[in-house]
């Protein structure tokens, strides 16, 4: 690990130090990738609104894989997507999703699009995928110092600060791998945590 994404990692971690490197086997990660936590929910809707939503269903990794599911996000990028690595059984159970979906699949960069937002504006893997729905939520765990191991619940979309509105969320797609991608979102990744 490089000392500029060793210092990245503390800084997302409220000087929390890195314990190790994670080994990713999407080929669509970068090696300037930061562990953002460890994966536990996705929180989904068929159709996207403006304000807050309840989720028509939730998707849970098993506890057992919790530990091998990573949130990650791309150092590289301007708005520091936010990337999914699954651990090979849970990617397993999304392939199983993807067979179901009875829709066809769309490039990323369409499903990116249908949903807006500024992670929509830009570059995707040029492969195809079915979207799972809109994600409203995601359920990640994570250590920061001043909090130690906690669970944190984003919303898509939430306003952070006075004044401004609920936007858009991201549709949580996957691939025909089991491979999982949020397309589009207004979201970005900063010290003080994922915000829209």
């Amino acid at each position: 690990m490089s000392q500029k994404l060793r210092d990245l990692y503390r800084q997302f971690h409220w000087g929390t130090e890195p314990i190790g490197m994670i080994d990713t086997i999407s080929r669509h990660h970068s090696n300037k990738m930061v562990g953002y936590g460890r994966v536990c929910e996705f929180y989904i809707a068929s159709e996207q609104k403006k304000k807050k939503q309840n989720p028509e269903f939730i998707l849970e990794i098993p506890e057992p894989q919790i530990e091998t599911s990573y949130l990650l996000f791309d150092s590289a990028k301007k708005y520091k997507p936010l990337m999914i690595e699954l651990d090979p059984a849970t990617q397993k159970k999304f392939l199983e999703l993807y067979q179901e979906i009875p829709v066809e699949s769309l490039k990323l960069k369409e499903l990116a699009k249908i949903a807006g937002g500024y992670q929509s504006k830009r570059a995707y893997p040029n492969i195809h995928a079915k979207p799972i729905g809109y994600c409203i939520d995601v359920v990640y765990r994570t250590i920061k110092k001043s909090d130690g191991l906690s669970n944190y619940i984003h919303a898509f979309g939430e306003p952070y600060r006075k004044g401004e509105t609920w936007s858009e969320k991201p549709i949580l797609a996957v691939d025909k791998t089991g491979e999982v991608f949020f397309c589009g979102g207004n979201y970005k990744c900063e010290i003080e945590g994922i915000i829209n």
